[in-house]
């Protein structure tokens, strides 16, 4: 029993130690962001992205995707961001793009 608590001590000491990519918030893809554009309703743009991550009570037409992303190797870190505007028959209106562009960790 002594041995089997050093080893996961240990594999726990270790898997502590290990860099990794830590992302926040959505996951802002830029093959999706590329689909979504003026006149897509509200339940499109939320099949393709998911929830956003911020809806403003005083403004529920309006809404934030957005993707914190640190790799801790590289020390390599940002944050992106889409805002939507809905119209009042929720289809979209505006699309702001915060720096996007494809990020070396994405896929597709």
């Amino acid at each position: 029993m002594l041995k089997l608590w050093v080893l996961v001590s240990i594999v726990l000491m270790f898997s502590a130690c290990h860099n990794r990519i830590i992302q926040q918030g959505n996951v802002l893809k830029t093959s999706k962001l590329a689909q979504i554009k003026v006149g897509d309703s509200k339940f499109q743009v939320e099949t393709l992205m998911g929830s956003p991550a911020m809806n403003d009570p005083l403004h529920p037409r309006h809404v934030y995707y957005i993707e914190q992303y640190e790799n801790q190797e590289t020390d390599v870190a940002f944050i992106r961001r889409i805002e939507i505007n809905y119209d009042k028959s929720l289809r979209v209106t505006n699309i702001h793009r915060f720096n996007i562009e494809k990020k070396e960790h994405e896929d597709g």
